[in-house]
């Protein structure tokens, strides 16, 4: 549902009920005026391939009237900024991901939008590109612009974003700051590091089972990006018993402390009881 929102938000595509503005034009109405004011990137960027990027910037400017000594300035700005002065005489299909996504953002920014929406800006890159683009993205809001970004990678979205959307089979399931999201929307629990446990399903549900006759009350589980997040009853308790099983199960118990939530852990509890 993120690509099919940013393309309703931007006038591409019509609602089927409701109502969108976006800096203060009515989208539905407006969707021409409204893809005046904003800038967008999409999950591709729209680079013409066969053409440098320079050629590609003389083709963006002419579609938002920028000409003449207007376009130089703002080009020599925007050209320093995202370290494109090396590449303006290669053709668009011929640059490397992370920097085709660096030009992306500047063109993206060449007729200076207020609202700049970015469709997955960091999909297909290297961690140091990754970081390269947030920085680059940091830097727009600080200017002055709202950025609006789609993700997958949560914990770029919680190191980095001021406020979170969170949706669920196109339904909005939470929204606000990471740490107002943890907050309201995480579960108490104990996170264990095993790798047996982490990467073996019938381990995991047996650990459950056991757990649950143990205490005597439901205990749940949710599967991070490397651990395993154990919630039900006191915490206390539910450690000593956490241990106990490892010791009488010959299984290994590589770490084990109390859990802070993450937004991933926030999301999987928000939709995993939730039926399309």
């Amino acid at each position: 549902g993120k690509t099919t929102t940013i393309r309703m938000l931007i006038g591409l595509l019509r609602p089927t009920r409701g109502s969108i503005r976006v800096a203060g034009i009515d989208v539905v109405a407006r969707p021409r005026r409204v893809r005046e004011a904003i800038g967008y990137m999409g999950q591709k960027v729209s680079l013409y391939q066969g053409l440098t990027l320079r050629e590609n910037v003389q083709f963006y400017a002419g579609l938002h009237g920028l000409e003449g000594s207007a376009l130089g300035r703002r080009w020599a700005a925007l050209r320093e900024r995202f370290s494109l002065a090396q590449a303006e005489g290669s053709r668009a299909e011929d640059l490397p991901a992370g920097l085709r996504q660096r030009a992306g953002l500047a063109l993206a920014m060449l007729h200076e939008p207020n609202v700049l929406f970015l469709d997955e800006p960091t999909a297909g890159l290297d961690p140091a590109a990754r970081v390269r683009t947030w920085d680059l993205i940091a830097e727009l809001s600080g200017a002055g612009a709202d950025v609006i970004v789609t993700t997958h990678y949560l914990a770029e979205a919680e190191a980095l974003a001021d406020d979170i959307v969170l949706i669920h089979h196109g339904r909005v399931v939470a929204q606000g700051a990471p740490e107002i999201l943890r907050a309201n929307h995480s579960t108490p629990g104990v996170r264990i590091v095993s790798a047996a446990v982490f990467s073996d399903d019938q381990l995991r549900e047996r650990l459950i089972r056991d757990l649950s006759h143990i205490l005597g009350i439901p205990v749940g589980c949710i599967v991070g990006s490397h651990d395993v997040v154990i919630t039900g009853g006191d915490l206390v308790v539910l450690r000593r018993a956490i241990v106990q099983w490892f010791a009488t199960s010959a299984v290994a118990l590589e770490g084990l402390a109390d859990a802070e939530a993450d937004l991933e852990e926030v999301f999987f509890a928000l939709t995993t009881s939730d039926t399309p």
